[in-house]
């Protein structure tokens, strides 16, 4: 027995060993390439999934400590991200017996991610998430040829693509006009006013989809080495809970009230709720596509080339058809028809 005890206890340093290597890596990726961020805190869950909370808390702490030493500011900034997530997601994998419920616990880590993204920002640098990437990006086109040069070609995409404006008007344009041009602040409002406008329909995907990631791959990571997980069915059987729908086409209803009655002060709430939706439903229209693709094509390579191809291309389309199928319950009936 006490063997056994031994082996285990080494087995899971050696794992959290693994995880703290692999967690400051991300840590120091994410730090340049910011599209790791909603799955930065993977190898965190998982040791917290596969061993305990307090394994999953040792992790956190170890690692959020080698990322303030090494990378400062940066590294406080991206373990103030990582916290909650950490916290949180161990207890969505290893402790709640629905996964769906699971999901929804990790979409709430998510979202106590942003809000402490946002703290972090406002305690670090003193200022809001928006004024420091307008800063930086003012930093940046004062600093880096392309990056302005690129800025200038954006700024003027409408005169360029009415023909109004050429590349050899573009070419004989000096540098330091282009500059003059991209950090006026004009041009900075104007981007200013896009970023305080997709800020919060990003932080609503951030949650939803790093949320889904971040549950899935812990998960699996976690069955795949013996730990106990709750159920997941076949992608093509996934659907929101029928109270749960409800509420969602409710809230698509909501979401278009502020555009159609021209209610100003509410149109970024729209657009955060609209965000929601266009994050949820299309998961479940893509399902739904799957579960049709099924009935001929068996190859589930095929099957994923063709969603994929569909929600590059017409993402709306899923998302009506996953508001549709949540509210008819269409692959009931063709499983009774098929029957």
């Amino acid at each position: 027995m006490e063997q056994t005890t031994t082996k285990k206890m080494g087995s899971a340093v050696l794992e959290l060993a693994i995880a703290l290597a692999v967690q400051i890596a991300l840590y120091c990726i994410s730090r340049a390439v910011w599209i790791t961020l909603p799955i930065m805190a993977i190898p965190g869950v998982f040791i917290g999934a596969r061993h305990g909370f307090g394994w999953g808390a040792a992790c956190a702490v170890l690692s959020g400590f080698a990322a303030c030493l090494l990378l400062g500011q940066s590294g406080a900034f991206l373990v103030a991200i990582a916290l909650p997530v950490f916290l949180l997601g161990s207890i969505a994998v290893r402790l709640v017996r629905r996964s769906y419920d699971g999901l929804i616990v990790m979409g709430g880590a998510m979202a106590l991610s942003v809000g402490a993204g946002i703290w972090a920002v406002q305690f670090l640098l003193g200022k809001d998430p928006v004024s420091y990437i307008v800063d930086y990006l003012a930093w940046l086109f004062a600093n880096d040829a392309q990056a302005s040069s690129l800025a200038y070609c954006l700024f003027h995409a409408g005169e360029i693509s009415a023909g109004a404006f050429s590349l050899e008007t573009f070419l004989l344009t000096p540098m330091e006009e282009v500059v003059a041009y991209v950090t006026a602040g004009e041009q900075l409002n104007a981007l200013r006013s896009m970023l305080s406008g997709y800020l919060p329909v990003l932080s609503i995907n951030y949650c939803v989809y790093g949320g889904a990631l971040t549950y899935f791959v812990s998960r699996a990571l976690s069955k795949k080495s013996g730990g106990k997980t709750a159920p997941v069915p076949a992608f093509s059987e996934f659907f929101l809970p029928k109270d749960q729908g409800a509420y969602m086409i409710l809230l698509f209803a909501a979401s278009m009230l502020p555009s159609l009655f021209g209610w100003e002060s509410l149109l970024l709430m729209g657009d955060m709720l609209f965000g929601l939706i266009t994050a949820v439903f299309p998961i479940e229209g893509m399902s739904f596509v799957d579960f049709l693709l099924r009935l001929k094509i068996k190859n589930p390579y095929g099957r994923g080339a063709i969603i994929a191809v569909l929600y590059l291309l017409a993402p709306y389309l899923l998302m009506t058809a996953g508001a549709v199928e949540q509210g008819m319950q269409l692959r009931r009936h063709i499983k009774v028809i098929k029957l």
